[in-house]
């Protein structure tokens, strides 16, 4: 999956200070003084951060009060935990503005419903693409959409681009762009991948993070 652009530039500044502060008197510090049990934990880190935020911020939240766990690899985790704390399961999720296609801007406040689903996504990434198709075909989101019961905003993350501009989706969604790049570059959410998925209940309170359509359409199912 394509990664977010400006935190390719974060990591990469990550690895510079990591690669400097690796060096002690000298000699290198290597993965090998990092007991087994973290190293599991650390390799496992990305693929939490796209299937399970909650139990990505409980190995982060280990990791760190870790005594044996070198300080040039916490800087690294910092940032992460930083990130995955961001619309956590449970709290509300952050409001931002954005555009539609005639013009007008609206925001993630003014849309009413009972479930929302955030489908943060760049029309020029090849995933982004397939999850539009499969969504738009799904017949548990649709059945909702079509009662008033489920909204779905759909946000190109990269702002006003000529494939926005040019991107079709289904009339039942709210078809926008994030003019300001508040989501990307000022990174209010936390976008492991591209595209993101949230599901949120009528008070825009986060139900679901960066889950599956399968998760997604399994929970709708049982309500």
């Amino acid at each position: 999956m394509m990664q977010i652009f400006n935190k390719r530039y974060v990591f990469l500044i990550a690895l510079v200070a990591c690669s400097a502060s690796m060096c002690v008197c000298g000699e290198e510090i290597m993965e090998e003084n990092i007991p087994e049990e973290y190293m599991i934990m650390i390799n496992s880190l990305d693929s939490l951060a796209i299937h399970d935020s909650e139990a990505c911020i409980k190995s982060l939240n280990t990791l760190l009060a870790a005594p044996k766990v070198p300080e040039y690899e916490k800087e690294r985790l910092r940032f992460m935990l930083g990130a995955a704390l961001k619309n956590r399961v449970g709290h509300l999720a952050t409001d931002f503005k954005f555009m539609l296609k005639d013009g007008s801007t609206s925001s993630l406040r003014a849309i009413k419903g009972e479930y929302i689903i955030l489908y943060i996504n760049d029309p020029a990434c090849d995933d982004c693409a397939v999850l539009k198709t499969q969504m738009a075909e799904s017949q548990v989101l649709n059945s909702m959409l079509d009662s008033g019961r489920l909204k779905l905003l759909s946000v190109c993350v990269e702002g006003n681009t000529v494939e926005w501009e040019d991107q079709i989706l289904p009339e039942n969604w709210i078809d926008a762009c994030d003019e300001a790049l508040r989501i990307s570059d000022r990174e209010i959410y936390d976008l492991p991948t591209m595209p993101v998925l949230y599901l949120l209940d009528k008070n825009q309170r986060v139900l679901l993070k960066n889950a599956s359509l399968e998760k997604i359409e399994g929970f709708l199912k049982e309500k």
